[in-house]
């Protein structure tokens, strides 16, 4: 780039405000736009915040409907006004296809880092979601073969997760203050305000009776992003204070994978914690649960039968997944139990997790992603 015009950065929720963040650390430029907590951190002027964007369930998009395209169109207005040329876009296609359309018809390039996971449902989208960037930073290798067969300027930068260095079980409990002896079971309901006020109850039911059953040594935590809205977060805490489960915070720019090196076992909602849980050798009971409609929808177009990353990138069911009316406190129990036998096959499973997540390219996912925006 020959100047250092400003770039727009769009994160719409939680995960992808922690890896824009690598790649904002990684720029010597000025950068604004959607973010949170890690983006932030790393020096974004944030003109709008995920708190007002982050939803789930495939209608939550519709109810935000109006606040997200003020967002966007705020967004553009800026992006003109600043003679922006180059803007990245993370994660969240129900925002993006709209925002990448809308940015290179006022002839801005638009990179886009986590691709939508086609892979996953909605294949027919490979090509109908092109005119929406002019090049993909993808995180998982297969992405890259995959967006590439159907015309893509893909490229795989590999994913942050893994270019983290572990301490010790002991070291990370003694870090987080949190007991040095016994089994710890982690409780990860989420980072969104339906995530968590659906996964949390029946974690906290299975977690207090595992406690009660348990005749060696155990505790149990609740682990809350910080990005979490306040009032979910003081929901959360309150609902947790009446089982006697204390709460860890969490940094949305360091992840929760570090804090997860203290526990043998978890509680994760889907997505990217789950990964996080398995590289941390605290193997996830991985859970999900929505709306009826959208659970009946998620059955008609997902093409994969995991739900699970970990499950997904190692081709086989070696975590247990919980999804809709299988998520009861009773699964959860008979799950923890099981996970904790022969703990030794989840140093294993993260080892060849953690293969599957880089690149030979020199670099972290960050500079290889600037540089992808760079050259672009």
């Amino acid at each position: 780039m020959a100047t250092l015009s400003p770039l727009l950065v769009s994160a719409g929720e939680a995960s992808g405000d922690h890896l824009a963040a690598h790649v904002v650390r990684a720029l010597n430029r000025p950068t604004f736009g959607l973010g949170g907590t890690a983006l932030a951190a790393a020096g974004t002027e944030l003109h709008r915040h995920v708190q007002t964007t982050a939803r789930t369930g495939f209608f939550a998009p519709l109810s935000r409907l109006p606040a997200l395209l003020q967002t966007a169109n705020h967004l553009l207005h800026l992006a003109k006004k600043n003679g922006v040329r180059h803007a990245l876009l993370v994660d969240f296609p129900e925002f993006h296809t709209y925002l990448g359309r809308r940015l290179r018809r006022q002839g801005v390039r638009v990179l886009w880092l986590a691709a939508p996971q086609v892979w996953a449902w909605r294949p027919g989208r490979l090509r109908s979601l092109q005119p929406c960037f002019d090049r993909l930073a993808v995180l998982f290798s297969f992405e890259e073969t995959l967006w590439r067969r159907a015309g893509a300027d893909a490229h795989w930068v590999g994913h942050p997760l893994a270019e983290v260095v572990p301490l010790t079980r002991l070291q990370s409990r003694q870090h987080y203050g949190l007991p040095p002896d016994g089994h710890g079971l982690a409780l990860l309901p989420g980072s969104r305000s339906q995530q968590v006020r659906t996964m949390l109850p029946p974690m906290l039911v299975a977690a207090s009776a595992w406690r009660q059953q348990n005749t060696a040594p155990c505790w149990i935590r609740l682990l809350l992003s910080d990005s979490l809205p306040p009032r979910d977060q003081a929901y959360a805490r309150a609902l947790a204070r009446r089982v006697g489960c204390d709460t860890l915070s969490i940094s949305s720019s360091s992840g929760a994978l570090p804090a997860l090196g203290a526990f043998n076992v978890s509680y994760c909602t889907a997505g990217t914690a789950t990964l996080e849980a398995a590289l941390a050798e605290a193997p996830p009971v991985i859970v999900y649960r929505t709306d009826p409609i959208s659970a009946y929808l998620a059955r008609r177009w997902v093409q994969i039968r995991s739900m699970g990353l970990p499950n997904i990138l190692l081709g086989q069911s070696r975590y247990p997944e919980r999804f809709q009316q299988d998520l009861t406190a009773d699964n959860l129990l008979n799950d923890t139990f099981a996970l904790l036998q022969n703990e030794s096959r989840w140093h294993t499973a993260a080892t060849e997790l953690r293969a599957t997540l880089l690149p030979s390219e020199s670099g972290s996912m960050g500079t290889r992603t600037a540089r992808l925006l760079e050259s672009l």
